[in-house]
């Protein structure tokens, strides 16, 4: 992938001068890549366009045809900037994307920097051994079959709020429906983090951001994996084509990403921005963040999620009445 990136980058950066030279363009990359690395680990360093736009004007005007690169960068301040990294990433089993989990994650009270560890944590779920795969977890990720994934969620805000004290997540009160066994087997999964291998900065607010981006995860893939949708007037749960059945004809295509059934993930991603409105009033998830303002669009009619109100009922009457319109029971 390496060659595509790098041609992408030279070609945007040669469009602001079709002029210049190639070794101009080739050292402007060089110049600009991202130091945060040992040359060992990434040679020059990794490419950044944003610096290499941002310094642009600078080292066309010092810039020298013909001379040795080290002369050129000479006057060029270093891209030494911090860059995320994720370790154990091979695939994203999340019916969102990756990028489509991070898309919610906006709030304007919160700094660039806690944006950035929410939203690593937002993807973690489907990277971590200990809680990747819906069937094996699906408490962290939406799914019907856990006791209850409404109570998983403020679970793990709860988890989160915890190690922002301080104190150890087993520490974190379980809220009404949550199974012990469900309850056990997340606090393990939070327990077991490398934080040293995960975050730049494990503070113990970093650590209480990225739990809480883990928790949205999960809020958000409520809307996915939980969810039925009418397809040719019969109503089907929204997921993969059947091994066996995978024909589009049948109308057994795959149904899980944004594409499907759009206001269903229009509506997770005002879910994850009101759950983002809860950390910053310093309290924990609630039932509520999964009844935000103008969501639902064609619920009830289009698109239903399973056991939407018979979760909220269990935490309170009157969220489980606005939510039933939106909710089915099957299986």
């Amino acid at each position: 992938m390496s060659a595509p990136h790098i041609t992408g980058v030279a070609a945007k950066l040669w469009g602001k001068d079709r002029s210049v030279s190639a070794e101009f363009i080739r050292q402007l990359i060089n110049v600009s890549a991202n130091q945060f690395t040992k040359a060992s680990e990434c040679g020059n360093g990794i490419v950044d366009y944003s610096y290499a736009e941002k310094i642009y004007d600078e080292f066309k005007s010092t810039y020298e045809e013909g001379e040795k690169f080290y002369k050129n960068q000479s006057d060029i301040k270093p891209n030494e900037k911090d860059i995320l990294s994720f370790r154990e990433v091979d695939y994203v089993e999340g019916r969102w994307s990756g990028d489509a989990h991070k898309a919610g994650i906006v709030n304007s009270s919160l700094t660039k920097a806690e944006i950035n560890v929410i939203k690593q944590g937002t993807i973690y779920p489907d990277q971590c051994s200990a809680t990747v795969k819906l069937s094996n977890h699906p408490y962290w990720h939406g799914g019907y079959k856990c006791s209850n994934y409404i109570s998983s969620y403020i679970y793990a805000t709860n988890m989160a709020l915890a190690l922002k004290s301080g104190k150890n997540v087993y520490e974190a009160a379980k809220p009404a429906g949550l199974s012990d066994a469900d309850k056990r087997s997340m606090a393990n999964a939070v327990n077991g983090l490398k934080w040293s291998s995960i975050l730049s900065s494990s503070t113990k607010k970093n650590k209480c951001l990225f739990i809480w981006g883990m928790a949205i995860h999960n809020a958000m893939d409520v809307y996915s994996h939980s969810a039925w949708g009418r397809i040719n007037g019969v109503w089907q749960h929204l997921d993969h084509p059947r091994p066996i059945n995978d024909n589009p004809k049948n109308g057994l295509a795959d149904r899980t990403d944004a594409n499907a059934f759009p206001e269903r993930y229009s509506t997770a991603v005002k879910v994850a921005k009101k759950s983002l409105s809860t950390y910053v009033s310093g309290k924990a998830g609630n039932v509520y963040d999964f009844v935000p303002a103008n969501a639902y669009k064609g619920a009830g009619t289009n698109w239903t999620i399973n056991k939407l109100e018979r979760n909220a009922n269990i935490l309170s009457n009157l969220a489980a009445n606005s939510l039933k319109t939106y909710s089915c029971n099957r299986g």
